[in-house]
C-alpha cells in the first residue's frame, strides 16, 4: 500500500470482504505473515480474530562443499507418469501432517514457470520427504540464492529424514552454482527449528505467523515442515 494511504482504515475495510470469501470457499485453516515487533499490525489483525503465535525465523547459511547424499533425485528427471505418481505421492505425504495441506499446485508451478527444481528423497520404502526450491534470479529466492518455499519430512525417523532433505537441498544450490540457502521456518517446530540452527543457517529475520481463530495447525514440535508465510 502506498504510504500516503497508510493509517487511514484502507487495509480494515479490504478484511471483512476478504474474510467473507475465505468463508466461502470453506477454508479450514487461515493465516498470514506480518512484522512481529509492530503493535499496530498485530492489532488490526487481531480485531478479525488472528493471533499472534511462535516466531517465524528466516534462516539462511552458505552452501558448502559438502559430499550430496545418496538417495534423491530431482522432480524435473521424472517422466510424466512418474511425475503424476510423485505428486500423488507428496500430497499423501503434507496430508498425513496437516489434513488438507497440498502442495502440488507449487511443485507444477516452479517445474512449469522454470523457478527452480522439487528436491525428492527416498529410501528402499519410497518417497521420504520433498522440498520446493527456488533458485536464483528470476524467482523468489533472488540472484546468487536457493530458497526452500516449502520442505517436508514427516513419519517415523522425521530427524534423519530431515537431515537428508536439507543435506540434498544444498547440494542442489551447489549444483546451481548458488552461493547461498535460504529458508524459513516457524519456531513452533522446535526440532526441526533446532536441527536448522544446528546445521549452520543463521537467523537474517524474524516474523510472526498469526493464526485465525488461534488455530495452530501444523506448527507442532515434533513437525519436520519448512516453510514461511511471507
Amino acid at each position: 500500500m502506498a504510504p500516503e494511504y497508510w493509517g487511514r482504515g484502507v487495509a480494515s475495510r479490504l478484511m471483512q470482504p476478504l474474510l467473507g470469501r475465505f468463508d466461502d470457499w470453506e477454508v479450514s485453516h487461515a493465516g498470514l505473515f506480518t512484522i512481529a515487533n509492530s503493535p499496530q499490525h498485530l492489532h488490526l489483525y487481531e480485531k478479525y480474530d488472528f493471533w499472534p503465535g511462535f516466531l517465524t525465523a528466516l534462516l539462511g547459511k552458505p552452501v558448502g562443499a559438502a559430499r550430496p547424499p545418496s538417495g534423491w533425485l530431482r522432480f524435473s528427471t521424472l517422466t510424466e507418469g512418474q511425475q503424476a505418481e510423485c505428486l500423488a505421492t507428496c500430497r499423501a505425504l503434507t496430508d498425513s501432517l496437516y489434513s488438507g495441506l497440498d502442495l502440488r499446485g507449487e511443485i507444477d508451478a516452479v517445474a512449469s514457470q522454470g523457478l527452480g527444481e522439487t528436491v525428492l528423497v527416498a529410501d528402499d520404502a519410497g518417497l521420504t520427504g520433498f522440498a520446493v526450491c527456488h533458485c536464483g534470479a528470476g524467482s523468489e529466492a533472488g540472484s546468487g540464492e536457493c530458497y526452500v518455499k516449502f520442505g517436508a519430512a514427516p513419519g517415523p525417523g522425521a530427524e534423519q529424514r530431515f537431515g537428508r532433505l536439507l543435506d540434498a537441498c544444498e547440494a542442489l544450490a551447489a549444483e546451481a552454482g548458488l552461493p547461498r540457502l535460504t529458508a524459513g521456518i516457524n519456531t513452533g517446530r522446535h526440532a526441526a527449528y533446532r536441527q536448522m540452527l544446528s546445521r549452520g543457517f543463521g537467523v537474517d529475520f524474524v516474523g510472526v505467523a498469526m493464526h485465525r481463530r488461534n488455530a495452530a495447525a501444523y506448527n507442532r514440535p515434533d513437525a519436520y515442515i519448512i516453510d514461511d508465510w511471507r
